[in-house]
This record gives C-alpha cells, sequence and structure tokens, in this order.
C-alpha cells in the first residue's frame, strides 16, 4: 500500500469541494450585498452547493475514514481520481452551460453528475472487497498495513475505528448512509432525463420532488448518518439507545418519500411530508445536543480505552480527544440551527424557502463541517490545529453571518426587506468561510511517518 495514497485522495476531494464553497460564498456574499445580481448568479450559486461543495465533501470524507481508520484502499488509485474529475467537471459544466446559455454543456455536466455518484458506489464496494483480499494475504493483510501507517493514521483509528460499543448505532448510520446513496442516484437520474427533454436545457431543472431527494434525501440524510457515527466517538460515550435513532431515521426518510411520492402522482402530500420531517430532525437535534450538553463525558468506555492501548503512542500535535473547544461550539450551534429548521419545518415553513435551505446548508450542516474540521481535520490532513482564538474569531464570525443571513430571508418573506442584515450577513459568512480556509491553509503541516 502505497501510505500517501490514504491522503492524497481524500484531500482532493476535500480541496475542491472547499474551492466550490469559497466561490459560492463569494457569490451568495455579492448577491447579499447587491440583491439585483441575484437573477443571474442564484442559479449557479444553488449548482455549487449541493453538488459542488457538499456532495464533494459527503465523498471525501467518506474515503477518508474508510482509509486511515479501517485501512479501506481501492484496487486502483485512479478509480478515485476518475470519480473526482468526473464529480467535478459535471459541476463546472453546469456553470458554464448557465452562463453561457447553452443546452450542451448542461446536459453534459447533468450526464456527469449521474455518473459520480455511481462510480462512488463502485469504487466503495470494490475497495471493500480488495481491502478484504489483502486481509486474507499472510504478505499484504490489513494488519501489516496498519503496522505502517503515519502518527496520523493511528490517531485516525482511534478517532474513527469500530468500538463494539457502538454497534448497534454504527449499523442503523450505516443504513442512513446507503439509502441517502440510492436516493441520491435516483435524483441524478431523474434530473438528466428533466433535462434532456427540456428544449432550453441551459440550467439545472428542479423540481420539489427533486429537491425533497436531492436536499432532504441525499444531503440531510447523509449528514445525520454521520453524525450518529461520529457522536459517540467525538463525545466518548454511547449514542443508545439505538431503537430511538430507528426511529427518528424512519421519519427522516418516511416524511422525505411521502413528499416524493406525492409529486410524483399529483397527490399534495409535501404539507404531510414536511411535519414528519421536521419532527424527525427535532427529534435528532434534541438528541445530540443532549448528549453533547447533559451526558457529555470526558471519560471513554472500555471498548475506547482498549483501541487506545493498541496504538503507539501519538504525536503531540495531533488530538484524538474529540470535540473541544471551537469543534464543540459548532457542533452545538449547528444543531441549534437544526432545531430551528426542524420548527419551522413543522410548524409553517416552506422546506425550499430561502430560509429553510439556508438554514439547513449554511447553518445546520456547514457548522457541523467546522465541528469536524477542528477535531478531525489535524488528523486527515496532517496539520496542526489553528491557535484557539484564532478558530472562535472565525467560528463568530461565521455564525453571527448565517444567523444575519437567515433572519434577513425570514423578514424578507414576511415581505419586511432588510438589506442591512442580507448585505451584513452575506459578508461575514464569506469572510467565516475564507477565514477557515486560511487557518488551515497557513498552518504548517504535522511530522508524518513516510
Amino acid at each position: 500500500m502505497k501510505i500517501q495514497q490514504a491522503y492524497r485522495l481524500p484531500m482532493g476531494f476535500i480541496f475542491a469541494a472547499f474551492l466550490n464553497f469559497t466561490v459560492g460564498a463569494i457569490l451568495g456574499g455579492t448577491m447579499a450585498a447587491d440583491p439585483a445580481l441575484s437573477y443571474r448568479l442564484a442559479p449557479i450559486h444553488a449548482i455549487l452547493n449541493p453538488y459542488g461543495w457538499l456532495t464533494l465533501l459527503i465523498y471525501g470524507m467518506t474515503f477518508a475514514v474508510l482509509a486511515l481508520s479501517l485501512g479501506v484502499q481501492l484496487p486502483v488509485s485512479s478509480q478515485g481520481w476518475a470519480q473526482l474529475v468526473v464529480a467535478e467537471a459535471g459541476v463546472v459544466l453546469l456553470v458554464i452551460g448557465n452562463l453561457i446559455q447553452s443546452t450542451w454543456p448542461s446536459r453534459t455536466g447533468v450526464v456527469l453528475l449521474v455518473l459520480a455518484p455511481m462510480l462512488f458506489l463502485y469504487n466503495i464496494l470494490s475497495g471493500v472487497r480488495y481491502t478484504k483480499r489483502l486481509s486474507r494475504s499472510q504478505e499484504s493483510g490489513i494488519k501489516d498495513v496498519l503496522t505502517q501507517l503515519p502518527t496520523s493514521a493511528e490517531a485516525a483509528i482511534q478517532l474513527f475505528g469500530r468500538v463494539p460499543a457502538y454497534r448497534k448505532t454504527d449499523a442503523v448510520g450505516q443504513r442512513g448512509t446507503d439509502v441517502s446513496l440510492m436516493l441520491f442516484i435516483i435524483a441524478t437520474v431523474w434530473t438528466a432525463i428533466w433535462n434532456w427533454n427540456d428544449p432550453k436545457g441551459s440550467g439545472l431543472i428542479y423540481s420539489q420532488g427533486l429537491e425533497w431527494l436531492t436536499f432532504y434525501g441525499w444531503i440531510g440524510g447523509t449528514t445525520l448518518s454521520v453524525a450518529l457515527h461520529l457522536a459517540p466517538r467525538f463525545l466518548r460515550r454511547p449514542a443508545d439507545p439505538a431503537g430511538w435513532w430507528s426511529v427518528l431515521q424512519v421519519g427522516w426518510f418516511g416524511g422525505v418519500l411521502l413528499s416524493v411520492v406525492g409529486s410524483w402522482i399529483g397527490v399534495p402530500w409535501e404539507r404531510a411530508g414536511s411535519i414528519v420531517t421536521g419532527i424527525a430532525l427535532v427529534g435528532s437535534a434534541l438528541g445530540f445536543l443532549w448528549l453533547a450538553v447533559v451526558r457529555r463525558s470526558h471519560s471513554r468506555t472500555g471498548e475506547e480505552a482498549s483501541v487506545a492501548a493498541s496504538s503507539t503512542v501519538l504525536n503531540s500535535n495531533t488530538s484524538t480527544r474529540g470535540l473541544h473547544g471551537p469543534g464543540i461550539a459548532a457542533w452545538i450551534i449547528g444543531w441549534l440551527f437544526a432545531l430551528v429548521l426542524g420548527y419551522e419545518l413543522v410548524t409553517y415553513g416552506d422546506p425550499f424557502a430561502l430560509s429553510s435551505i439556508h438554514l439547513l446548508f449554511l447553518g445546520f450542516i456547514t457548522s457541523l463541517v467546522y465541528a469536524v474540521g477542528y477535531t478531525a481535520f489535524p488528523i486527515i490532513l496532517g496539520r496542526r490545529p489553528p491557535h484557539t482564538s484564532l478558530a472562535y474569531v472565525q467560528l463568530i464570525c461565521s455564525e453571527i453571518g448565517a444567523m444575519l443571513l437567515i433572519g434577513s430571508f425570514m423578514r424578507i418573506e414576511a415581505g419586511h426587506a432588510t438589506s442591512l442584515m442580507l448585505m451584513s450577513g452575506g459578508v461575514l459568512a464569506t469572510v467565516g468561510v475564507l477565514m477557515f480556509l486560511a487557518l488551515w491553509g497557513l498552518r504548517q503541516p504535522s511530522s508524518r511517518v513516510k
């Protein structure tokens, strides 16, 4: 196994995702400063956020966790790079098609968007099969590979590895990620069919069913499922009972599918689906906040202690303490945003209003990305964590910007536009993104065993 392969592929996805996020954030800040530009920039912003930012980040983090914690590797490294090229090219072509109002770039981009999750599924399955074959070989088994892993990979095993106490909730989370990916494949195929049948075909066509599948089924469902994997590891305690999370998962996907099927057959079930989905999100947010605030413990379970004892002493620059400092703050803020979104879906909110979409993407999910970043990026990227005070400044800037932006959208929809809130929120959120990238980009790499 080439050790650097475990880092380069996930880092490629993560770098591309943050590049797209930066462009999308700048466009969002520009629209906030001058709403007259929204007509031209909003469609591009809507392409970059779900497909260029969050989808690529999901791909990259999945490869990182599988490679660093379980030793999963692809038979041929070019498989993963091909997926990255296909996924990013799809986003770029969609943006180009929208800018020049041309049919063929947009249609080609949609086809690539369909191909990317299929390649992702194939890569995961082939990687698992290949790794199992390696584990049966005496010369190149996974145990031999793990003894060669760099210090940061040893830390990843401690932070992301399998723990018997978390087995039941891991099974629920794994089921959720599988369902989310299947829904995304369905959504991309559906989108491709719609775009090919559109005589203009220069923009990404959305319907309510497609938005439910992509925004809430794929991105939201994956986020909730991954959070169930991460919460016990980051907070150092089991997230039991697993049955509670199973019920919430059924409610989440049930609400999504109820709305999608209703849109297919022309029945107005979206309101019922929104209520069911919102209740599931409120329950999930309360559960994760309970774990983080009320039941949080710094003591390790016996299983975690055995995992830590099996690893060598870690480099002092690599943290395996789980959520702490700015990481736990971002985690709590993210779930508070989720709580607000869930309440809005249950009471009166439109799931695809500007306030709801920004609550989902900018408030909820991006805050969790910051939490995971401050906790796991020192391991995945092999970099020293930023200074705590600088991290808090970045987090405060980003979260205040998100709150102002979301609040302005709520007021606009009520008929009371607040341009100052909109402009300042967009600028602060954009500056927060740039600060986050600068904090990691300017840090010196930590020492690694090559």
